[in-house]
């Protein structure tokens, strides 16, 4: 129920993402739900909760980051993006 909720609501609020971009947030939502506000996730994290192929992550997780649904929690050379969620609140 709370996540029927949650797409009904984020529906018309995340109405600027195209459907796989909103999918994937959605998919996000649910993978840092029970876990502290400051969770940092990888896109390999990303694709071993979803199942997601690598070239979907890659397409749509920059238009997450333009957007500031998500933002780089960490950016260094030689070593994995981290991402987190940037605003915490829209979980359920």
């Amino acid at each position: 129920l709370a996540y029927k909720l949650t797409v009904s609501t984020l529906k018309d609020a995340l109405s600027d993402l195209k459907r796989p971009a909103y999918d994937l947030l959605l998919r996000l939502i649910q993978m840092v739900k029970n876990k502290p506000a400051d969770y940092t996730f990888t896109k390999k994290s990303i694709r071993e909760h979803t199942g997601l192929p690598n070239h979907h992550i890659k397409r749509y997780l920059p238009q997450l980051e333009d957007l500031e649904y998500i933002e780089v929690s960490k950016r260094s050379s030689g070593c994995p993006t981290e991402y987190r969620l940037k605003d915490i609140t829209i979980l359920p």
